[in-house]
């Protein structure tokens, strides 16, 4: 017998969705067995029932087959997308005030939160960064000896968003949809001397771009960790506590029991991740360059509390601001020597200028190259020969910090005039 035949299959709608189904499973049996009878199906009659009975393990095999097709076939029809991801419901945070950020953090920290669960992470109406100076400078404007500070700040938001986004802090990979989205608004209240800047649209759309790069726990903890230093009134006694230590003069400022255990929790947080303390680290480089411009007769207000500093030791506690980082080009032929692949998209190269031997470690993002200089990249590096590069980079105190690979070409032999 060449095949078995299942008669009367049921007509009608249903047998038309159910015969592509069995005979997908007609064809398993084949598959398992290929000198196995071959079952078709078609309703023109005859004893298949009969003749199929006689294989008992076939008739195991096609019942259980048929189970399985029956149950994803209504699985697939009465169940959406969502409900299909068993088991991963998003856990959903909402932080509306500093308590919440500090209840959160800590629950992070001591692993309420796992390592695989999926979680949305939202900010509405907090963080906000509020200034409050006064002088006689301060009265419904900006002074201009401000604004780097005020710049600093938009910097250190774009370094925590291209950290968790694109892996490393290096703000040339933010695009300028990035940027429009990041952009901080410094609002000055009528009539007064108040400076608010809105962060929590900043920090929401930095967690949603990078949620799908790292474990949703590790980048709560530092989404929460930064909010805290920019909004916290603890981050901010921490740090001028800090400084007095530094200078050696008395600290204006007390903590409060509850305060010294939430700043335990901050620091925890720095210590468990490297990133958290780097990037905190940025945002009090941001409160010393917003004091040290202070003039004598100037005060500031602590955010959140009553201490006051006025300018003559807003000077004694602060430094003068690091030195900013200037773009250059180093362009010219190099040899690649070692290609790595990124830590989260693209890939670095560790190359040689053949000008003065200098080796410097180029970052190339994702998508930014074509594929024919891609071509030229890999035919070079495994032939070790010299090949055009053209490369961004920046540099602090002459060493260069940052580089950026933005064309490969190859070199052009200069033709024989002779």
């Amino acid at each position: 017998m060449d095949g078995l035949t299942i008669s009367q299959c049921r007509t009608g709608p249903r047998k038309r969705r159910l015969r592509p189904r069995l005979c997908s499973a007609s064809r398993l049996v084949s598959d398992v067995n290929p000198s196995a009878p071959r079952v078709s199906f078609r309703p023109d009659g005859g004893g298949a029932f009969r003749a199929l009975l006689r294989s008992p393990h076939r008739v195991a095999f096609l019942v259980g087959r048929f189970a399985t097709i029956a149950m994803w076939s209504i699985v697939r029809d009465t169940t959406t997308a969502n409900e299909l991801n068993w088991g991963t419901m998003a856990l959903d945070i909402e932080i509306r005030t500093e308590q919440d950020a500090w209840s959160w953090l800590k629950r992070a920290l001591d692993g309420d939160i796992r390592e695989d669960e999926a979680v949305n992470l939202r900010f509405v109406g907090w963080p906000t960064l509020d200034l409050g100076f006064q002088g006689k400078d301060f009265h419904s404007s900006v002074p201009t000896r401000l604004m780097p500070a005020m710049l600093e700040a938009q910097k250190e938001v774009h370094r925590l968003y291209s950290q968790v986004r694109y892996g490393e802090q290096n703000l040339r990979r933010l695009t300028a949809e990035d940027r429009d989205r990041l952009e901080l608004v410094v609002n000055v209240e009528d009539g007064s001397s108040i400076f608010n800047v809105d962060l929590d649209g900043a920090l929401t759309e930095a967690f949603r771009s990078a949620v799908a790069k790292m474990k949703p726990v590790h980048l709560v903890t530092i989404m929460l960790g930064c909010a805290l230093a920019w909004g916290s009134t603890v981050a901010w006694k921490d740090w001028l506590q800090n400084q007095a230590e530094m200078k050696e003069i008395d600290a204006r400022v007390q903590m409060s029991q509850l305060e010294k255990e939430k700043l335990q929790v901050l620091n925890e947080a720095r210590h468990q991740i490297p990133e958290v303390k780097e990037l905190t680290d940025g945002v009090d480089e941001f409160r010393n360059d917003s004091l040290h411009k202070l003039k004598p007769s100037d005060t500031f207000v602590i955010p959140g509390s009553d201490v006051v500093v006025d300018g003559d030791y807003a000077a004694k506690i602060t430094h003068t601001p690091r030195e900013q980082s200037t773009e250059i080009r180093v362009d010219g032929e190099f040899t690649i020597l070692a290609v790595v692949s990124g830590d989260t998209d693209g890939y670095k190269l560790k190359v040689r200028r053949n000008l003065d031997a200098r080796v410097l470690n180029v970052s190339i993002p994702e998508d930014s190259l074509t594929r024919d200089q891609l071509e030229i990249l890999k035919h070079h590096e495994w032939g070790k020969k010299p090949v055009l590069l053209e490369i961004d980079a920046r540099i602090l105190r002459g060493q260069i910090t940052a580089a950026v690979l933005m064309s490969v070409a190859e070199i052009k032999k200069v033709a024989d005039l002779d």
